[in-house]
């Protein structure tokens, strides 16, 4: 009991810290509901505006006289007044005459598919021309003495299972999670980094550390200086989501937002879920802030934060992750699916339970990480030569950061243009080059830092091997991972569609395993293992880039394998002390499962033996485990 007035002046002093600063406060609070406000409005909004400008706008067409003979008013389709002005050009051609019974026409119908209007108006271009195909078809039938016309030997009714309720909690489940999680990290940030990095830059946390105050009191009290920020902010950013719905349907000049008419229930159940999503984040904040030595590291440390806790926040838009319960389990990801179960009225008991347990679970874990960063003496202010190393760390962070981002939002844009030039382009621009500019600007010599030298021999020879058996490693993390996170199907027959491009064989496999084991390898065993030395033991710096390494590859059933592979291609880097190891081990496991799939060997979706795998984790691992080029003086 004695701790508890201590820890009441301490969250007093803290709330009278931040209440100096009463603009700031308000906009922590205003931001969320303007952000919440406006995110649902503009893309639920613009998508339905543009949807009924389409459905309202008349598409001009250039076509000929039958075409028009079956066009009704509710087609919405005018006449082009020149051919230059239509957005769809209707061409017909009959085989025999020109009368359109006697005759076989033949429609041509030309648009271009990046143009909206155009895609609308061949819709309704298809339309007019089945009605004119089935008109042609009866008219056939009748001439052949057929006592029935064709469309009517069948009747079809379209039956649609879900009302406008379930239309609107499918909408809002994409977009609650990600916006809530914006929001808290957007408002809460700001507060966490001042409770511990600003206070370590002026001294204050260093006079507190040395007082009578136990160390658990100073969590707790900083805790709940941000669960409360968290708390506030993710209330207002509720309550806008309430306020949109409460508005809607709404038009708004060129926007409008459909109806999102959500029981006042499942709006008490996102609430109520929303608990472990606001524990989680708070204490992930936390961690970072009592992680870092100062605001402006705890700044560049938000960032990796962003990236990752948006991306876990995002896990309902995957296909079909919210039908495997055990994704529920998995920080800010699980809270994020039982919200978007709830609002679309398909929440289980155990789902919830899982959510709401393993979000408990998790805040617990970071609450606990917070404590033990504290109880380091390493966090109090260093020496110059202490702050290089956490620099470094930072460096990586920002580099790891840049690297996603890139890969992720440029990166995919350039492979959807064109596959071959978008590989390229892609793994040297946003993964390779990341990695080395981020090595200079840490003013590291880039050959020390990226490994680049010589293998010996026997360690050539171990990667080789250990390299040969990677795809069965792999394969059995797959497989041990499937009863809880199974392979999509279609994610297969994408895999396997990639892995058989219609190109040269040679020429698939440079693009497939030369080109990412250089350029991945540059990056994190590369730049991020390097920039990581100073700040992680070893053991850390292999986990850390290993988890990273996962996290690339976007999928959510290809983390653990990846992330596997990465803990053996760190291992590998670290005890030959050599980048070029864990790149052979790179291109042979990616082009060993190229060249199997591309000559027929093996498909995407074959299996290898349990006793396979287990044997070859037990080869690649001892084979890592004996190189010893690490050891030579540098």
């Amino acid at each position: 009991m004695r701790g508890a007035p201590r820890l009441g002046a301490l969250i007093t002093h803290e709330l009278r810290v931040l209440s100096r600063d009463p603009a700031a406060l308000a906009s922590m609070l205003l931001l969320p509901f303007v952000m919440v406000l406006l995110g649902l409005i503009v893309i639920l909004g613009s998508g339905e505006g543009i949807k009924a400008r389409l459905a309202t706008e008349v598409a001009l067409v250039h076509a000929p006289d039958e075409f028009w003979a079956m066009v009704e008013p509710a087609d919405r389709l005018e006449p082009a007044p020149t051919p230059a002005e239509a957005v769809v050009t209707v061409t017909a051609s009959a085989t025999e005459d020109e009368a359109l019974v006697d005759g076989r026409p033949t429609f041509t119908v030309v648009f271009s598919s990046k143009d909206f209007t155009a895609l609308r108006g061949q819709e309704r271009v298809n339309v007019v021309i089945e009605r004119l195909r089935v008109e042609d078809e009866a008219a056939r039938w009748q001439a052949a003495g057929v006592p029935v016309r064709p469309d009517e030997l069948m009747q079809l009714t379209m039956v649609d299972l879900d009302d406008s309720t379930d239309r609107a909690g499918a909408l809002l489940s994409r977009l609650v999670a990600p916006l809530l999680v914006a929001v808290l990290l957007s408002g809460a940030l700001p507060v966490g980094i001042s409770t511990l990095p600003a206070e370590r830059e002026n001294g204050t946390l260093e006079s507190l550390l040395v007082s009578s105050l136990d160390r658990r009191t100073l969590v707790w009290g900083k805790a709940l200086i941000v669960l409360g920020a968290c708390g506030a902010v993710g209330a207002v950013g509720l309550s806008a989501l309430v306020v949109t719905v409460a508005l809607s349907p709404l038009q708004l000049g060129p926007m409008a937002i459909p109806d999102l008419s959500v029981p006042p229930s499942r709006l008490a159940l996102v609430a109520l879920l929303a608990t472990p999503l606001l524990l989680q984040v708070s204490a992930g904040i936390l961690a970072l802030s009592a992680r870092a030595r100062d605001a402006r590291q705890a700044r560049v440390l938000a960032v990796p934060l962003l990236l990752v806790a948006g991306g876990l926040a995002s896990l309902p838009v995957v296909p079909g992750a919210t039908e495997i319960p055990a994704l529920t389990l998995i920080p800010v990801g699980g809270p994020a699916l039982a919200i978007a179960g709830a609002l679309q009225g398909e929440l289980g008991a155990g789902a919830a339970a899982g959510a709401l347990v393993g979000g408990l679970a998790w805040a617990a874990l970071a609450l606990s990480l917070t404590e033990r960063l504290l109880q380091s003496t390493a966090l109090l202010p260093q020496a110059a030569e202490d702050r290089s190393a956490g620099r470094t760390g930072r460096e990586a962070l920002a580099t790891a950061g840049v690297a996603f981002v890139s890969f992720w939002f440029l990166g995919q844009l350039l492979q959807a243009r064109d596959l071959v030039s978008g590989l390229l382009l892609s793994q040297a621009l946003t993964i390779a080059l990341p990695g080395v500019l981020g090595v200079i600007a840490a003013g590291r010599p880039a050959r020390e830092a990226l490994r680049l030298r010589a293998p010996t021999a026997r360690d050539l020879a171990l990667g080789l091997l250990a390299g040969a058996l990677c795809p069965l490693v792999g394969q059995l993390v797959a497989d041990l991972q499937a009863p809880l996170l199974p392979t999509p199907t279609r994610a297969l027959e994408e895999l396997g569609a990639l892995l058989t491009l219609d190109l040269p064989l040679p020429l698939v496999i440079a693009l497939l395993a030369l080109l990412p084991a250089i350029c991945e390898e540059l990056l994190f065993r590369g730049a991020l293992l390097g920039l990581l030395e100073r700040s992680l033991p070893p053991a850390g710096r292999v986990a850390l880039v290993a988890a990273l390494f996962g996290l690339l590859h976007l999928s959510y059933f290809r983390i653990a394998p990846t992330a596997a592979l990465g803990l053996l291609f760190g291992a590998a880097a670290l005890r030959s002390g050599s980048l070029f190891v864990p790149v052979l081990m790179h291109l042979l496991n990616n082009g060993l499962l190229v060249g199997a799939v591309g000559l027929g060997l093996i498909g995407a979706e074959d299996e290898a033996p349990l006793w396979a795998g287990l044997g070859a984790v037990v080869v690649a691992t001892t084979a890592v485990a004996a190189m010893r080029g690490g050891s030579r003086p540098a």
